[in-house]
């Protein structure tokens, strides 16, 4: 008995441990409710919000070595081999033995050769070179602002999306439930003989029942590609939305108007810029280099005898020093001109690019003003027509409780609350998607290419 007690704790224990140690175990799987800014931030993070932070990485990393050209650069080589072997004939090493190539070796040959060229004055090509790679990643910290204004539509419409479906199952479910008794109640008249109703009420009734369930499979179809579209974004497989119903956001078109601007004319603004420094870059290219140089070479030969003068071209032992004034120039006039051509088209080309930046966004930020405008007066309008259907049938319900109600007006009160009530919940969603879409085309989410906060978000 007592190995028996001392088994069972020390299997208790064991168990307790273990879940102690795996708590994950229990809650890996439970969903992770989030609100419209977790999936926002959350989709930030993530996928191709990443990839366009990895093109403003690379253009920084650009801009770096562009800095990088107006420090000292040096260049090592080193070098070891077979030492020939050579030896003077006279005190001043005039003859030697051997006065042609051959294969007599002795010893080791090795050497070491460093120069180091500091640019002093370039005309312009380091400051421009700089400069241009600025404007470069300006340009694309813009873009990477441009595909998060992008990300965050998605997320709206995924966010909202689900819980417009979630409510809309919600609301059939339930009117389901309501048909489904009002027609037992009317088969049930309609077995005892009750002459109030008739087989084309039962008919009548089995029909919206059908058209409930069209409608409820249809809405279950816009909660499940939300619900994949959230996750997708996410990048969670068991991500969720918080189970709040859908609401309109508030919106004031003043507090967001003309404040910013379309991240792609900024982004086309800061290339433009860049490009022409680029331009200036090339015409520069005309103009030499000045550098101070310095250099060291160092060769030993075990095997070769060193003359005792310095001006004995010895390459086997020597060492050497230098330091001075360089002037680099490439002359190479035509090559040089199709250059500057060349970078002078690319600077038309984002012009052009910028202009029809501008047009986009002035085409976008009035449509969004349209949309959103229409969205609120739908949105008005179903509020009023629901709250109108809701009263329908509340009255068309009493009727039937006091049983003074014709099946056909039944149908048809609920044909007209749910006809309302979809279009009311329709009509938030394009609200609020629609005030994502004017903030996102006013630029609110991409100023100068800073990630969007969650706190700005409705």
């Amino acid at each position: 008995m007592g190995q028996r007690r001392f088994f069972l704790r020390g299997a208790t224990l064991c168990i307790i441990v273990a879940l102690a140690a795996f708590p994950q175990v229990s809650t890996a799987q439970k969903p992770s409710e989030l609100t419209l800014a977790e999936v926002m931030s959350m989709a930030l993070a993530q996928g191709r919000a990443t990839e366009a932070r990895a093109k403003v990485l690379a253009a920084n990393a650009r801009l770096q070595e562009a800095r990088g050209a107006a420090f000292p650069k040096a260049s090592v080589m080193s070098f070891v081999g077979p030492s020939p072997s050579i030896q003077c004939l006279d005190a001043n090493c005039t003859r030697t033995n051997n006065t042609n190539v051959n294969l007599d070796l002795d010893g080791v040959f090795g050497g070491i050769q460093l120069s180091v060229v500091q640019p002093l004055y370039t005309f312009g090509k380091i400051d421009r070179a700089k400069r241009a790679a600025r404007s470069a990643k300006a340009a694309q910290q813009h873009l990477a602002g441009a595909k998060d204004g992008d990300i965050v539509i998605e997320c709206a419409r995924a966010y909202y999306g689900l819980k417009l479906g979630r409510d809309l199952v919600w609301m059939l479910e339930d009117g389901q439930e309501q048909v489904q008794s009002a027609l037992e109640s009317i088969r049930t008249k309609l077995e005892e003989g009750n002459d109030e109703v008739t087989l084309q009420d039962r008919l009548r009734l089995e029909t919206f029942a059908a058209e409930l369930a069209v409608r409820l499979a249809d809405a279950r179809l816009v909660e499940g590609t939300a619900l994949a579209a959230v996750r997708a974004l996410v990048l969670d497989a068991n991500a969720d939305v918080d189970k709040a119903p859908i609401e309109a956001a508030g919106f004031e078109a003043s507090a967001t108007r003309d404040v910013l601007r379309s991240p792609e004319v900024l982004a086309a603004d800061a290339a433009i810029r860049g490009a022409r420094l680029f331009e200036q870059y090339r015409r520069a290219q005309y103009w030499p280099d000045v550098a101070l140089v310095a250099g060291l070479n160092l060769a030993r030969a075990q095997g070769a005898q060193d003359p005792p003068t310095v001006y004995a071209n010895d390459p086997f032992n020597q060492t050497t020093a230098q330091l001075g004034l360089v002037l680099r120039w490439s002359v190479d006039p035509m090559t040089q001109r199709a250059l500057v051509k060349q970078a002078r088209a690319q600077t038309l080309g984002f012009e052009a690019t910028r202009d029809a930046a501008r047009s986009k966004f002035e085409f976008e930020d009035a449509q969004a003003k349209v949309a959103l405008k229409q969205a609120e007066a739908k949105l008005s309008a179903a509020q009023s027509g629901e709250k109108a259907a809701k009263g329908w049938l509340a009255s068309v319900l009493q009727a039937e409780a006091i049983g003074t109600m014709e099946s056909k007006d039944l149908v048809d009160a609920y044909i007209a609350f749910f006809t309302m009530k979809s279009h009311w919940l329709k009509a938030v969603y394009d609200w609020n998607v629609g005030v994502i879409v004017a903030r996102k085309a006013r630029g609110e989410y991409a100023a100068l290419g800073a990630r969007p906060s969650p706190q700005r978000f409705p």
